[in-house]
C-alpha cells in the first residue's frame, strides 16, 4: 500500500461520514458473507462421507458459532477503541491499542482452546451427539485447537478496517474462501482424512489469512498504526479488556 493510499483511507474517516459509510459498509458487507461460506462449502463436502459426519457438522457448528462471537466480540471492541482514537487524532493510542488487542487475542484464544477441549465431550454427552460423538470429537478438537488463527483472523481485519482499509481484507477473505473450496476435497478424499480433513483445510487457509495480516499489520510500508511491544502495560489490558466487556455486554442488552 502507498503512502498516498495509506493518507486516504485516514482522511476517509475523518472526513464525511456520509461517504466513509457508503465506502466502508459494502466491503464489511461482502467479507461476512464470505466467512459464512466457509461452513456451508465444509457441510456440503462432509456430506458425503455420510449421515454421522454431517451429524457431527450439525452438532459442532452452534459450537463454533459461539465460538467465534468471542473472537468478533473482541475484534469490535479492538476496532471502536482504535477508530475512536484515530478519530480524535491520537494516533500513539491508537498504535497502542492495536498492541494490547493482539496480546489479548493471544490470550483469549489459549484459554478458549483449552476449555473447550477439556468440556467438548461432556458437552457432545449433553447434546446426545450418540453414533456421532467421535467424528464430532475428530472435528471439533481441530478446530477449537485452531483458537488464534480464528480469532486473529477476525482482529487482524479489524484493525485495517479502523483505519479504512475495508478492501484488502475483503481480497484476502475471498482468496482464502476460495483456497478453502480447492483444499476442503483434496484433504477429504484424496488424502483420506474424513472430516478430520474439512478441518484442516478451514485451519491451513486461516492459517495463511494470518501470515498475511501480520505481516500487513507490522509492515510500516502498509500500515500507518506502528507496533511496538515495548508499550505493553498489564494494567492498560485489564482495563481494555473491561472496556471491551462493556461494550459487548451493552451490545446485547440494546
Amino acid at each position: 500500500m502507498t503512502n498516498e493510499s495509506k493518507k486516504e483511507n485516514i482522511e476517509l474517516i475523518l472526513g464525511d461520514y456520509k461517504k466513509a459509510i457508503r465506502k466502508l459498509s459494502w466491503p464489511i458487507v461482502v467479507s461476512l458473507l464470505i466467512s459464512v461460506s466457509y461452513n456451508f462449502i465444509d457441510c456440503m463436502w462432509v456430506a458425503k462421507l455420510g449421515s454421522n459426519e454431517l451429524a457431527a457438522m450439525g452438532l459442532i457448528l452452534p459450537l463454533y458459532f459461539v465460538f467465534v462471537a468471542f473472537g468478533s466480540g473482541l475484534a469490535t471492541g479492538v476496532n471502536s477503541l482504535i477508530a475512536r482514537y484515530i478519530g480524535a487524532r491520537n494516533f500513539k493510542n491508537a498504535s497502542n491499542s492495536a498492541v494490547h488487542g493482539i496480546f489479548l487475542t493471544i490470550i483469549a484464544s489459549i484459554l478458549l482452546a483449552i476449555v473447550m477441549n477439556l468440556s467438548l465431550p461432556y458437552i457432545l454427552a449433553l447434546m446426545h451427539a450418540g453414533s456421532a460423538t467421535t467424528a464430532a470429537l475428530e472435528y471439533g478438537n481441530i478446530i477449537f485447537n485452531g483458537a488464534f488463527v480464528l480469532f486473529y483472523s477476525n482482529v487482524g481485519i479489524a484493525i485495517l478496517r479502523s483505519e479504512g482499509d475495508v478492501k484488502r481484507g475483503m481480497y484476502l477473505m475471498t482468496a482464502t474462501t476460495i483456497l478453502n473450496i480447492i483444499l476442503d476435497p483434496i484433504f477429504i478424499f484424496n488424502f483420506n482424512m474424513g472430516i478430520g480433513g474439512a478441518a484442516w483445510a478451514t485451519i491451513i487457509t486461516e492459517t495463511i489469512n494470518c501470515i498475511v495480516l501480520i505481516y500487513w499489520i507490522i509492515s510500516k510500508r502498509t500500515h500507518t498504526l506502528m507496533f511496538h511491544l515495548e508499550t505493553l502495560n498489564i494494567t492498560q489490558i485489564l482495563q481494555k479488556r473491561f472496556y471491551l466487556l462493556q461494550y459487548q455486554i451493552h451490545q446485547k442488552i440494546y
